[in-house]
């Protein structure tokens, strides 16, 4: 057990961190096919997971719904590059013993994602038995109610699983240090830039700008990647804030 501590941003005004988990070994980032398809949500998760120093491994459910699964695999490895992705189907068992041999024995892992992905549904086929509560997902959206509403940890023969509630927001609460690892990328094109402090603006010889241009970089992954290191920016500013005004308070009452 490697003591990796998961957390995010706290909703709302209030600057403090969220603790989803502790002590996991692998961060399942779960994510179904279909409406809940998000490259954008993916990139978010995985600086959260390669934060914690935990293994990250992404996890395609419901692969039998759709008949370009493989496409879907292929997105998922170029948006998130180093991260082993598993298509499985809860329904069928494709997949799910794949999954389970990659887990080594003793592990602890959690899974986290939308409502509605699968990730009980996921618990129960790796036990072979139903283990967790599951509920049918809306038709109309495939959006799923809150089956688990609290954190569950389920022992599955040599396994510790942790279900969690679906989760509607996920503030970052760190990750800079690891951007270039779900970017890898885009810092490569980074470093071909004629010029090293390169902005990516309107520089000449910005390589960046010309894998967007020529189609090879996705314009809405850069942008991404931008609003990312800006909220990750922003998040450490309030948290310098939050630490300077808690020690000024610190200060003044053993005055």
């Amino acid at each position: 057990m490697n003591g990796a501590l998961f957390y995010h941003a706290a909703a709302g005004n209030e600057t403090r961190e969220q603790l989803i988990c502790a002590n996991v070994d692998f961060i399942l980032i779960t994510m179904a096919c279909g409406h809940d398809f998000n490259l954008r949500r993916l990139e978010r998760y995985s600086l959260a997971a390669w934060e914690t120093g935990a293994t990250p491994l992404i996890v395609l459910t419901k692969s039998d719904q759709v008949d370009n699964a493989d496409g879907l695999v292929d997105e998922l490895t170029l948006t998130v590059p180093g991260v082993d992705v598993f298509p499985v189907s809860s329904v069928t068992g494709d997949g799910v013993e794949a999954l389970r041999a990659a887990l080594p024995s003793g592990s602890t892992i959690v899974l986290v994602g939308s409502s509605g992905v699968g990730k009980s549904t996921l618990t129960n086929a790796l036990a072979g038995t139903a283990v967790s509560e599951t509920q049918a997902v809306r038709e109309s959206d495939e959006r799923g109610k809150h089956t688990t509403t609290h954190r569950e940890l389920f022992q599955i023969d040599d396994l510790f699983v942790i279900d969690t509630p679906g989760m509607r927001e996920f503030g970052l609460w760190d990750g800079a240090d690891h951007l270039d690892d779900t970017f890898r990328d885009i810092e490569a094109l980074a470093e071909t830039c004629r010029f090293r402090d390169c902005a990516h603006g309107n520089e000449p010889g910005c390589a960046v700008r010309a894998a967007i241009t020529s189609g090879t970089l996705d314009a809405k992954r850069y942008q991404s990647f931008v609003e990312l290191e800006r909220e990750l920016r922003y998040a450490e500013k309030r948290q310098a804030e939050a630490a300077r005004l808690a020690e000024k308070k610190k200060r003044k009452t053993k005055s």
